[in-house]
Order: C-alpha cells, then structure tokens, then sequence
C-alpha cells in the first residue's frame, strides 16, 4: 500500500531525462584546392616535407583533423614516396 504506481507522466520524463543526445555533426569544409592538390603544391618547389610541416599547413588552412590519412593514402597509390627520418618521430614525403 505504501508504493505508488508511475504515473505515464512520470515515467516519460524520467525516460527523456536519461536519454543521451545526438551529438551534433559537422559540415565537410569547402575550400578551393582539394587536400591531394595542397599537398602536392607544398611539395611542387621542394625536395621534400615533413609530415609535421605538412600538418602545419593543413591546419593553418583551416582544414579540419590531420593530413596523415591523405598522406598515407598518396603513398600507397605511388603519388608521394615516403622516406622514414632516422632518429626522429615521423616521416618526410617527397614527390613519387
């Protein structure tokens, strides 16, 4: 007799209380030059890059995350050789 029953009410609002939100998605970004077209204009006049210079780039161009996945992506189809540095972390990517 000292238990009460949920009410529809009740029960509902406890429901939406704990359900997670959706979080919200991001709109891809527009830019001029595709990521493949910036990065082989960065390296067009040098002899090679840092991936970390690459990065730099890519961020100060306002593009989201990183270029790592592009930059291995062009490797693996033969567009840009990637040469491991010696004694550092990272990779150095020149024109393949």
């Amino acid at each position: 007799m000292g238990e009460e029953k949920p009410t529809l009410a009740t029960a509902t609002a406890k429901t939406a209380a704990t359900k997670p939100q959706k979080p919200k998605t991001q709109k891809r970004g527009t830019f001029k030059q595709t990521g493949e077209e910036m990065i082989l204009g960065l390296l067009k006049g040098r002899k090679a890059a840092l991936g970390s210079k690459i990065n730099a780039a890519w961020m100060k161009e306002g593009r989201k995350g990183t270029a790592a996945v592009l930059l291995s992506r062009m490797a693996k189809a033969k567009k840009l050789k990637m040469v491991k540095v010696k004694g550092q972390r990272g990779s150095q990517y020149q024109m393949g």
